[in-house]
């Protein structure tokens, strides 16, 4: 029986050994790592494609030159409108000739923005050149006695120089350049002259207009005192808008309707002021001729009364 406890123990020696053993196996050996899968790199998305066509380029010049005839028209429209055709006939004829051998040059595929340009700035020259022809003459006609000599010289040269480009049928710049010089002098020398002469015929107004003040012009005859303000006014607002003619006729006919107004009423004052004094020495004379009978015979007590009556009535 001893035999058999010590074999059993021994059995549970060897068994917890062994269990030792495995424990010491299990915690010594290296444990599997769990390898990860890299993530795999997003999908790229395409570029939603636009429905939009691509644009159709068109190599054809018909839109721009038609652009450009348009700009033509317009200068021609503003020429003719100047006066140019009636200034400037053959000047006129020469652009237009030019403006439709343009017109059959091939549009669609010929680039003519110069020659537009050409045309266009002949076509302008001629406006000015028509508006300050109209000038030249005003200030002839006008006669300013105090104009600037020099400049006016420099003016019709400048106008000359431009019948002379004509005749050589310069290009279009030339002719435009040549033009507009010749306007703004006339142009200045016009507001110069004009400034002081308007300057003139408006202070004379006013100074009517105080001498119709100075006797109630405006409540003695209101009607033709409004209408001459209201022509004074219209000629104020022409000068400030540069319409110098009309303005020198407004002052004009506002100076003669206030020296009327003046006239007028200045007329009935004075007739009233003779009424007036002619009844005051007709009073006069009865008071004397009172005074004088009253020396030669005394009126009684009660006739003083009826004597105040008939002094009354020869005032009346």
């Amino acid at each position: 029986m001893n035999k058999s406890i010590k074999q059993n123990r021994c059995v549970r020696r060897l068994a917890g050994i062994a269990g030792l053993c495995i424990l010491f196996s299990a915690c010594s050996s290296t444990p599997q790592v769990e390898q990860q899968s890299e993530p795999e790199p997003p999908i790229e998305q395409p570029e939603p494609v636009s429905e939009t066509p691509p644009e159709q380029t068109d190599n054809s010049f018909s839109q721009k030159n038609q652009a450009g005839f348009e700009q033509i028209e317009q200068a021609r429209t503003a020429a003719i409108a100047a006066g140019a055709q009636e200034l400037y006939p053959k000047e006129f004829d020469q652009a237009d000739s030019r403006y439709e051998a343009l017109k059959q040059k091939d549009t669609e595929n010929t680039d003519l923005t110069e020659e537009i340009q050409d045309i266009t700035d002949l076509y302008r020259s001629l406006e000015l050149a028509a508006q300050a022809k109209k000038m030249q003459k005003e200030i002839n006609e006008q006669q300013f006695p105090d104009i600037d000599a020099e400049r006016l010289a420099l003016a019709d040269k400048a106008l000359s120089e431009l019948s002379e480009l004509y005749r050589m049928q310069a290009a279009g710049a030339q002719t435009l350049a040549k033009a507009q010089e010749a306007y703004d002098t006339y142009a200045s020398l016009l507001l110069t002259e004009y400034t002081r002469l308007l300057t003139d015929i408006r202070n004379k107004v006013l100074n009517k207009k105080k001498e119709a003040d100075s006797i109630k012009s405006a409540v003695a005859d209101k009607e033709n005192y409004e209408q001459a303000m209201t022509v004074f006014t219209a000629a104020d607002e022409n000068a400030q808008s540069g319409k110098f003619q009309d303005a020198k006729s407004g002052y004009e006919t506002a100076y003669e309707l206030f020296c009327e107004v003046y006239d007028r009423v200045l007329a009935k004052r004075q007739a009233a002021a003779a009424a007036i004094e002619r009844a005051k020495q007709k009073a006069d004379e009865v008071e004397q001729y009172a005074t004088e009978a009253d020396l030669i015979t005394p009126i009684p007590k009660e006739d003083v009364a009826d004597r105040s009556v008939l002094e009354q009535e020869a005032t009346e």
